[in-house]
């Protein structure tokens, strides 16, 4: 991601809304200047699956990290 936003210095914005895992881009976004990074929530609950301690660990950084916070709810 580092490298997308060296050749591409124009972009001024990063959507993302792959679950807790969205810190990954954005935090590759905010360190590379992007004034804009949108992390898009669509469900609140987590599955049981190999990824949930991840996703625990993931979870917290995405305020701190985000620029704006979208959810398709309240609960989430």
């Amino acid at each position: 991601m580092d490298q997308l936003f060296r050749e591409h210095p124009e972009y001024k914005i990063v959507h993302a809304h792959n679950d807790a895992f969205v810190v990954y881009s954005l935090y590759a976004a905010k360190r590379n200047h992007v004034p804009v990074r949108i992390a898009h929530v669509h469900c609140s609950a987590f599955g049981w699956d190999y990824k949930l301690p991840l996703k625990w660990v993931c979870r917290p950084l995405i305020k701190p990290i985000a620029s704006h916070l979208w959810a398709c709810g309240m609960v989430a």
